[in-house]
């Protein structure tokens, strides 16, 4: 009798069966994965989107002049002094402003008298702002010593509020 080696229908119906299962059960756990991946990005953009402008602003105020002459207060817009990579100061206006719910930081060369911007460029820092407010303290010397800024943000259906007190000298800021 010949003895044949090959599998039999029913042997191959049950390894696929087998298979789908396992294939099953793995497309599964994958989906999970990317969910609970998705949730956890979402939770980060949730809390840099309050972090990264309060940062991006101490960085500005860093470099602020203290010159009160050469703030604009009413739009947001200071001169900010830097040493280049060739060691030569140089400097620029930052400007903050709202424009269609989104936060948006200018930079270029501004005119504190005319209180206008002669060269700009903007880049968005967060979406979904209704308010910025920002007030310039002053030290028990009459000097300033930081700045206390606040902005509301959409969350889905919520308002959410962060604060940030800036000191300049300290290089720090309390939230």
């Amino acid at each position: 009798m010949k003895r044949n080696s090959a599998f039999s229908l029913i042997e191959m119906i049950v390894y696929m069966g087998l298979c789908s299962l396992l294939s099953l059960g793995l497309f599964r756990l994958l989906s999970e994965v990317r969910t609970k991946s998705n949730l956890s990005s979402e939770l980060n953009l949730k809390i840099m989107r309050g972090v990264i402008p309060i940062d991006i602003l101490r960085r500005d105020m860093l470099g602020a002049t203290k010159n009160l002459s050469e703030w604009d207060f009413d739009n947001m817009v200071f001169r900010k002094y830097y040493i280049d990579k060739n060691g030569v100061a140089q400097n620029f206006c930052v400007g903050w402003y709202v424009s269609r719910g989104n936060l948006y930081r200018l930079k270029g060369q501004y005119d504190f008298i005319k209180k206008g911007w002669l060269r700009k460029s903007r880049g968005l820092l967060c979406k979904n702002v209704t308010n910025v407010f920002w007030k310039l303290k002053k030290n028990n010397l009459g000097f300033w010593g930081g700045v206390f800024v606040s902005f509301d943000y959409l969350q889905g259906k919520d308002v959410l509020k962060k604060e940030a007190f800036i000191n300049v000298k300290s290089n720090e800021y309390k939230t």
